[in-house]
């Protein structure tokens, strides 16, 4: 949502009767930002997380602060009861997460997030490793294996 013209070039999308989907951090997003996506029909947010906890946001997001963890999860909060409230599906909410080696042990956290805020769902994807450059963001074998054992034990 960096472009000042967002929630209007969504609407224009949405008036001409076509299906609009959008990945973002969510940080932008205000209370009358999410009345209006509610609104104007936005279809599908995949929104990047890379969290469950306060920690790992900040470990994951170096350029942000505890306050933008909460006004994050207060506008994901925010936008789920407008939906609650209309009467609205959309805009269909998923958290997603890249597991790295600043995150992975915050899993059921991520889980739990989005219970908590009404997300409609969790995505979750390896770190894509740039060799040379991001090798310290690939989890090892132990911590692979824990991250295995935790999601085998989970209830269904």
């Amino acid at each position: 949502m960096g472009h000042p013209n967002t929630i209007e070039i969504i609407e224009h999308v949405k008036r001409k009767g076509l299906i609009c989907d959008m990945s973002n951090n969510f940080s932008l997003v205000t209370k009358e930002r999410a009345e209006r996506l509610v609104k104007a029909g936005m279809d599908h947010m995949n929104v990047s997380m890379w969290a469950g906890s306060e920690a790992s946001y900040l470990a994951t997001h170096p350029n942000q602060g505890p306050k933008d963890w909460a006004r994050v999860t207060e506008m994901l909060s925010y936008l789920a009861s407008i939906k609650k409230r209309e009467g609205k599906r959309k805009p269909v909410v998923h958290l997603y997460h890249v597991i790295s080696t600043r995150n992975y042990w915050d899993f059921d956290n991520m889980i739990e997030l989005s219970y908590k805020v009404g997300a409609d769902g969790t995505d979750f994807t390896p770190t894509d490793i740039v060799p040379g450059k991001t090798d310290s963001l690939m989890l090892s074998r132990e911590q692979a294996d824990w991250l295995i054992k935790k999601v085998e034990r989970r209830p269904n």
